[in-house]
């Protein structure tokens, strides 16, 4: 028997057995869903339905809601009995304490970043959004005409972040200005968003007017604010404390993880050079590099797509049943190749929650 919640209520059967969910379970399951209302690009990212029409709002107004729903759980959680379910609350807590630290020390607003960055969020928002039938295209519509507003609100968010003296790095800011004209393509092309016009008619003008907002932030951020930004990347041990707390789930010593970092550096180091000694002699990195592009690049992309799935088809199998039990319903990862524009590292998309929808 599948899994399924009764009723409005906490009662889940899952294999002829009744198992009353806890308070603390409740509370998480209520925060994920509303914070999936508050930001729509990250539901999107984690396959959680229910915001598919909408964008997040990266304006001061938008931090200001998700930083207030950190806090209600945060006071939520620790009204709780804390022997309901010490492990969920665990979690729970450890994930707002560490994401409000965040939102408390002005990170949030005015963020950039090509890889998740709110440009980027946009964008890929739209990636693994059902398309088949009229009723698919009626909410990739809907959220398409938000488009420009999203785009603004992401304007709204950097000023306020340089009005509050906190100027945006430059690297960061050229990369974005940089996605932001690929995406927007040509005047009047539509750019990136031209992808979604095929999909009917009457989306034509609606993803002209995505391209155009995207077009006009590239342009705001190389006028505006690029003439501010600071060139020093560094950010500082409190900030960097709070990031790697944010991204690892525990806390970090900066000069311990840095110091441990350098010795796995030179350890690298020295298994390169063993290695290049068995490829070519005597040889360089980068003479190594250039005799191994020269030997075995793929040419092509389609060509590429396909010797990337054969890897994956043949790593999941390696995988299955010796490292990992794998829900039979995942157990295909389509590999595809990523829009222009899009950081150039891999990353991968999770299924739905149901796992019905797959991704890759």
């Amino acid at each position: 028997m599948e899994p399924r919640i009764l009723g409005n209520g906490r009662l889940i059967e899952c294999k002829n057995r009744q198992v009353t969910e806890s308070a603390v379970q409740s509370l998480a399951d209520a925060y994920l869903a509303e914070m999936a209302q508050l930001e729509p690009c990250q539901a999107s990212r984690m396959s959680i339905a229910g915001s598919e029409r909408d964008l997040t709002d990266y304006s001061p107004i938008g931090c200001d809601a998700r930083a207030s729903l950190l806090r209600q759980t945060k006071s939520s959680l620790a009204a709780l009995p804390g022997n309901d379910d010490p492990v969920t609350a665990a979690l729970l807590a450890e994930r707002v304490n560490a994401l409000l630290a965040q939102y408390d020390g002005g990170e949030m607003i005015g963020r950039l970043g090509v890889i998740n960055g709110p440009v980027a969020a946009v964008r890929s928002s739209f990636d693994n959004m059902p398309k088949s039938t009229n009723d698919d295209i009626d909410v990739v519509v809907e959220r398409l005409s938000k488009v420009p507003a999203a785009l603004a609100s992401i304007r709204s968010g950097i000023s306020a972040a340089l009005d509050a003296s906190r100027p945006p790095v430059i690297r960061q800011v050229e990369a974005t200005i940089q996605q932001c004209t690929t995406w927007a393509g040509e005047p009047g092309s539509a750019g990136w968003f031209a992808s979604l016009a095929g999909l009917r008619t009457d989306i034509a003008p609606l993803a002209e007017a995505a391209g155009a907002a995207m077009g006009e932030l590239g342009r705001w951020l190389s006028t505006d604010i690029a003439p501010h930004a600071i060139t020093r990347d560094a950010v500082g041990p409190d900030v960097y404390k709070r990031a790697a707390a944010m991204m690892l789930g525990t806390e970090l010593d900066p000069q311990d993880a840095y110091d441990w970092a350098w010795n796995d550096l030179h350890d690298l180091e020295d298994q390169i050079r063993t290695t290049i000694e068995l490829i070519q002699p005597g040889a360089s990195l980068v003479q190594t590099k250039a005799f191994l592009d020269d030997s075995t690049a793929i040419a092509g992309a389609d060509a590429w797509r396909e010797w990337l799935q054969q890897i994956t088809d043949r790593t999941t199998v390696q995988m299955q049943g010796t490292y990992f039990d794998i829900d039979p319903s995942i157990l295909e990862c389509q590999a595809m190749l990523p829009p222009a524009g899009v950081a150039a590292a891999p990353y991968y998309s999770p299924p739905s929650e149901d796992l019905r929808d797959r991704a890759g």
